[in-house]
């Protein structure tokens, strides 16, 4: 997949064949979901929340 690819997923937002994930805590439920949606053609994205150009993608303080 090249970069154009990758933006344009990325721009369509997560639906029923893409999922974004940013805080993996259970690796367990991780490869299950991956498994499922490869399945499928579909597509789990793994990165990192920017809170400096997406501060709403930031989490209350406890």
């Amino acid at each position: 997949m090249n970069l154009n690819t990758l933006l344009a997923q990325i721009t369509r937002g997560e639906d029923s064949t893409r999922q974004f994930k940013a805080d993996v805590k259970n690796a367990d439920s991780l490869a299950s979901e991956m498994a499922a949606f490869a399945s499928t053609g579909s597509m789990v994205l793994s990165g990192h929340v920017d809170p400096i150009s997406d501060p709403l993608s930031m989490e209350p303080a406890a």
